[in-house]
């Protein structure tokens, strides 16, 4: 990891931390008021089109990877998410999807397979396939209220990137920060918008798990989305590059799981050695 993506995340962590703190002692960054709030809400709205399904093309960076896989993501909106994973001079070696009533995994490479219910997750997170949805889109979500909207603009505080001192280092006019979601652990958020309306940066903050993740958005030939988690002092890095972000799209194809695959838990299907 670079030493600017190392300041940059301290950065937008700090930020979400500091923010939250002057806010809860006398405002010394103070949030836009409402008027300009809703303008620069609406600026991000504009970059939202309606859509139904969408298809993503692309590449995996990961450093414990020894050969850059290409990956294919299927998504219909609320309901459907399913990605394919192929590998140079192998073929697809994993396929998986998520839906509301379940979650299937398929390691070609290994024969095995896993299928749950998602019922508990659905309990936890009734959200989480809309959620994913708009992130991977590289829109803003309010915890619990969804997709940032009209409806739900009045719950995020906005505040003038450059008023709060990251102006200069980040690619953002604003910065968003919606609610910690209800029933939820202590997770904070915050969204850099760029002038023109579209996310440039998310931090997310889990402090009492010692948790922080930042995803860059780059928007240039498709859509690039490069993701660091930290838990512990400890980083893990890897860039999704998409070059083909294309609506409507089509189906990763049959999840049916052959007959003499072995069925094993979500950490067994991800193993390939």
């Amino acid at each position: 990891m670079s030493i600017t993506k190392i300041k940059l995340i301290t950065l937008l962590v700090g930020l979400l931390a500091a923010i939250q703190a002057y806010s809860a002692n006398n405002d010394k960054i103070s949030p836009l008021p409402r008027q300009k709030a809703d303008e620069a809400v609406m600026k991000a709205l504009s970059t939202y089109p309606a859509w139904k399904s969408v298809e993503y093309n692309g590449n995996i960076h990961y450093s414990g990877l020894p050969l850059k896989p290409s990956a294919k993501l299927y998504m219909v909106r609320d309901s459907l998410i399913q990605i394919s994973v192929r590998a140079p001079f192998v073929g697809e070696v994993l396929k998986g999807e998520i839906t509301q009533q379940g979650i299937t995994v398929i390691n070609k490479l290994k024969r095995t397979y896993c299928q749950e219910s998602a019922d508990n997750l659905m309990e936890i997170y009734p959200d989480i396939i809309s959620d994913f949805q708009s992130l991977m889109l590289g829109r803003v979500v309010v915890f619990g209220e969804g997709e940032l909207s009209e409806s739900n603009a009045e719950l995020v505080d906005v505040y003038s990137a450059e008023e709060a001192g990251a102006g200069s280092e980040l690619d953002a006019e604003w910065l968003f920060l919606p609610p910690q979601g209800e029933g939820m652990v202590d997770i904070s958020c915050i969204f850099g918008i760029t002038s023109g309306g579209r996310t440039s940066q998310l931090a997310v903050a889990v402090p009492s798990q010692n948790i922080s993740l930042l995803i860059d958005y780059i928007y240039s030939d498709g859509l690039t989305i490069n993701g660091s988690f930290t838990k512990g002092g400890k980083t893990t890095s890897a860039k999704l590059q998409f070059n083909s972000v294309k609506w409507g799209g089509s189906p990763v194809g049959s999840m049916n799981v052959p007959t003499n695959y072995k069925r094993t838990n979500v950490a067994g299907v991800f193993k390939f050695s």
